[in-house]
């Protein structure tokens, strides 16, 4: 049901009704009791203040994968030091906030991602990757250098035997 109505984005009430599928008889199931919510305005500071909790959750050391999720996926600007700072605290939360700096696409997201691939270990496959992506669909000449000097440099670090390195340190 969470994810039938997580578009929903403008305010006012709604009612939603649950149908289900019996699965032992492969019949549609009756319906549910209809079941209200209501879409408030869009908070800034509540989200704002949601957004340091998700920051400070991720680095903690008992953080988990929803922790990483929900940084992922939140709908507010997220400071992208924060995210790089999860990524420094726990190698799970690459997987879910690579992508995340990945769209964003800035400066700021290239250096956090160019730096944490200069860190070498484990996440380095997936930033890699990113950036990859990021040095082929990137329109700012002085963005793609930076992607492309980053991804040289970690290259050039690394050894023969380092996993990441087969077919992004080679010459095209």
């Amino acid at each position: 049901m969470a994810s039938d109505t997580a578009g929903i984005g403008a305010p006012g009430s709604y009612e939603i009704v649950v149908r289900y599928m019996d699965m032992a008889w492969d019949q549609l199931g009756a319906d549910a009791e209809p079941r209200s919510f209501t879409v408030l305005p869009r908070d800034e500071a509540e989200l704002a203040k949601r957004a340091r909790e998700l920051s400070e959750a991720a680095v903690s050391p008992a953080a988990d994968v929803l922790a990483f999720q929900s940084l992922a996926v939140i709908r507010y600007p997220v400071p992208e030091p924060a995210l790089c700072d999860a990524i420094d605290h726990n190698v799970l939360a690459a997987q879910y906030l690579v992508p995340r700096l990945e769209a964003s696409g800035d400066a700021e997201a290239v250096g956090c991602l160019v730096n944490q691939l200069g860190k070498g270990g484990l996440n380095a496959t997936v930033i890699i990757a990113a950036l990859g992506r990021m040095t082929r669909t990137q329109v700012d000449p002085t963005l793609r250098r930076s992607i492309e000097d980053g991804i040289a440099g970690a290259c050039a670090r690394a050894t023969p035997d380092t996993p990441w390195t087969k077919g992004a340190c080679s010459k095209p």
